[in-house]
């Protein structure tokens, strides 16, 4: 948990004023988390992103402490889009750091097919600026389904915030 704090309390510095709420949710939440195995889910909700402070974020993902965690899967969202969740949501970020030997399935499709529908960039990267594993960047998605597995549609209010203003 020591690690989770810490990259929370550098993701707060990094998008500063615009931070509304960073809410943990999935295994590590529920308490079904499992060294090794399960990773951290963050969901960070902001007013705006701005693209200098969403490459800060994405080496913040791919530089931290992942502790006894698998990887890291953050989703950057506005509170304008975290108060009326719907299925496939709009994502300002995503970055997704995994372990070596993941399997990340959707990245791979969406690497061959060579774009996100509806995103302004997307990669997938083995190995290099990744402390360890593969990550998958993905900057301004016009709908993320991928939203609906990871908030298990119980929406933003279902993970714990981490102590920064909660969402109003």
């Amino acid at each position: 948990m020591e690690a989770v704090l810490q990259l929370v309390d550098r993701i707060a510095d990094v998008v500063r004023d615009s931070l509304r709420a960073v809410i943990l949710h999935g295994s590590l939440a529920t308490g079904d988390f499992l060294a090794g195995r399960s990773d951290i889910d963050l969901l960070v909700v902001v007013t705006d992103l701005r693209h200098d402070r969403a490459r800060l974020l994405e080496r913040l993902v791919l530089e931290a402490d992942l502790g006894d965690a698998a990887g890291i899967d953050l989703h950057v969202v506005t509170a304008a889009v975290a108060a009326r969740p719907e299925r496939a949501p709009p994502v300002e970020l995503h970055v997704g750091r995994y372990a070596e030997g993941a399997v990340i399935a959707a990245a791979d499709a969406i690497e061959a097919a060579g774009q996100v529908a509806g995103a302004d960039r997307h990669r997938a990267c083995d190995g290099a600026g990744v402390a360890a594993g593969r990550a998958e960047i993905t900057h301004r998605v016009s709908a993320d389904p991928d939203m609906a597995v990871e908030w298990r549609w119980r929406g933003p209010r279902a993970g714990r915030c981490t102590g920064h203003r909660p969402l109003r």
